[in-house]
């Protein structure tokens, strides 16, 4: 008959009868941490330092575009008021006295150009 490795457990005092026991810190297999030579370090420096670089120029050229794009609109605004301008009937005072008899909501339509 063969012997099996298995240690036999008792019943814990927890009374958890279902849970592993767990292994102790000691026992566990240790790691070394991973290390970078010197090249590596300066080598992935370099290319966080491109990859900065070329995201700050990303972002410069995006907030350029959008700049531009608002000054075009600022002056489609301004060129179709000034349309609007050109194309309305305009009738000329040349009498000021004129201005003394009209009534308050007429003077406020009154535009001086």
């Amino acid at each position: 008959m063969a012997k099996s490795k298995t240690l036999v457990r008792g019943k814990p005092k927890s009374g958890r009868v279902w849970r592993n026991p767990g292994t102790k810190s000691s026992g566990r297999i240790q790691v070394p941490a991973l290390k970078q030579s010197f090249k590596e370090k300066q080598n992935s420096k370099m290319l966080m330092k491109a990859m900065k670089e070329h995201e700050k120029q990303l972002k410069e050229s995006a907030s350029q575009a959008k700049q531009e794009k608002r000054l075009k609109e600022e002056e489609r605004k301004k060129q179709k008021e000034e349309n609007i301008k050109k194309s309305e009937m305009v009738q000329i005072i040349t009498n000021v006295k004129k201005l003394k008899r009209l009534k308050k909501k007429q003077l406020r339509n009154i535009e001086k150009r």
